[in-house]
């Protein structure tokens, strides 16, 4: 079994996040927008640097639907597959991503709506998310989102 444990995870998404500031801050710029003065509002409407710089954030990690993976992961070799080591199927890379991102999903349609329930859960959720994460280091490798979705992170 060459399943990946946290460090490597821990690696490519330190990956990730440098990627996805650049982006966001490239993003800010052509926006007109500073990312760092400009605190999210709970109380007030929809700002447009909130609702893009985070809808930004969910289109980069569906990345994984589509290549099973992130440029991060990629620059580690790392794939998701499903449990036996083999391809996973669209559906559960997607469930994956549902899951494991659905404290930003909520998170969106608070914005979007501005319904209090909404960031609640995003709260509930994102931390029984994160949370989750932490099952890497059992014996599976496998985070709260993998185990549901029937997936794991390999070497390739």
């Amino acid at each position: 079994m060459n399943r990946i444990g946290f460090g490597k995870r821990f690696i490519a998404a330190i990956f990730d996040v440098i990627i996805l500031v650049l982006l966001l801050h490239l993003l800010s710029w052509i926006l007109g927008n500073d990312i760092m003065r400009s605190p999210v509002d709970l109380k007030g409407g929809i700002q447009a640097f909130q609702f893009s710089h985070l809808l930004v954030v969910l289109l980069y990690f569906t990345l994984e639907i589509f290549l099973a993976a992130t440029p991060g992961k990629l620059a580690l070799r790392l794939k998701i597959k499903n449990e036996s080591n083999q391809a996973a199927s669209a559906q559960a890379l997607l469930i994956r991503y549902l899951i494991k991102h659905s404290g930003n999903i909520f998170t969106l349609l608070f914005i979007l709506t501005q319904v209090r329930i909404f960031w609640f859960l995003s709260t509930i959720i994102g931390f029984i998310v994160f949370i989750g994460c932490f099952m890497v280091f059992t014996a599976s490798r496998q985070a709260l989102h993998d185990k549901i979705a029937k997936t794991a992170v390999y070497q390739s």
